[in-house]
């Protein structure tokens, strides 16, 4: 597994770091699956250094949360995506155009204002 999934503190949970590996969106789905079997509302801090993947992983990816909606809606209360450095972040906007993330997300640089965000949607 090339990522590493820290459930520690659940109901937060901490992704990553998330690079460009075949693996690396198959994974993610297979995690969140696994959450979502939890039956448990969580939050999720996903930190990607880097972002850089195939045309047909993210296809796969976009379909996978067409069908995972429903879990997304009942159970992942939000998503902090933390993205360090601009180029990133861009490729995120530019990865993300046209697909429904159905669950809040915010974009953020650092860890620390990101999990303050993740905790403050549990609280909501």
């Amino acid at each position: 597994m090339d990522l590493a999934w820290d459930e520690r503190d659940f109901p937060l949970v901490r992704i990553g770091p998330m690079h460009r590996r075949g693996t690396a969106l198959a994974e993610l789905r297979a995690g969140m699956t696994r959450l979502f079997e939890r039956e448990r509302p969580f939050v999720a801090v996903l930190v990607a250094p880097t972002l850089a993947f195939e045309p047909a992983e993210i296809q796969a990816h976009r379909r996978w949360l067409e069908t995972a909606a429903p879990d997304y809606r009942a159970w992942c209360r939000g998503i902090a995506y933390v993205l360090e450095d601009a180029a990133t972040r861009l490729r995120f906007r530019g990865i993300t155009v046209g697909t429904i993330i159905p669950a809040p997300y915010e974009v953020f640089d650092r860890l620390e204002p990101a999990e303050r965000w993740a905790r403050a949607q549990l609280e909501s």
